[in-house]
């Protein structure tokens, strides 16, 4: 019977988490479809940066989607059903990027194509640690907020080398 109460919580869980952030959840998802999708392909190293290239897309967007809606998550509750447009801004910008990359390993020879995405990941990581306090500031909360992702990302991290 235990077991069902868990299955339960953990189901109820992942409604409130789908809830919270569905545009990431779905982008996850695509995501983690494609790369194992790609994982079983045969492809010729000529056209394999254009498969790559989704891949890059799918890990920036990743943090600049849950920036974003960690953003619209802070408005007034009456303010937030306007502000899901916002949500349209990192795709746009996740757009522009896999257009800017290039198809052929010539284009990804270039060294300002790896910079340039760690900067970009970089800056949607740092989005995450921001976006909730950009309109309202408050020390204590911020603080809290910076302990939760830290005690997160530890608990994943034990839990990658005791189970992973």
């Amino acid at each position: 019977m235990k077991i069902f109460s868990s299955f339960n919580k953990i189901l109820g869980k992942a409604k409130k988490a789908f809830l919270n952030f569905p545009v990431t959840l779905i982008w996850a998802i695509l995501g983690t479809v494609y790369l194992i999708w790609y994982v079983g392909q045969e492809v010729d190293s000529d056209v394999e940066f254009s498969y790559i290239k989704p891949i890059l897309v799918f890990i920036l967007g990743m943090s600049w989607l849950i920036a974003t809606r960690l953003l619209i998550r802070y408005f007034k509750e009456a303010q937030q059903k306007d502000k899901y447009w916002l949500i349209a801004i990192p795709l746009l910008f996740l757009g522009v990027y896999y257009f800017s990359l290039p198809n052929n390993q010539v284009g990804f020879d270039d060294v300002t194509i790896p910079y340039r995405f760690v900067l970009y990941l970089i800056t949607g990581h740092l989005l995450i640690f921001f976006s909730p306090f950009i309109f309202v500031w408050n020390k204590n909360a911020y603080w809290n907020y910076l302990k939760n992702i830290f005690l997160a990302f530890s608990k994943s991290i034990i839990f990658n080398f005791l189970f992973g």
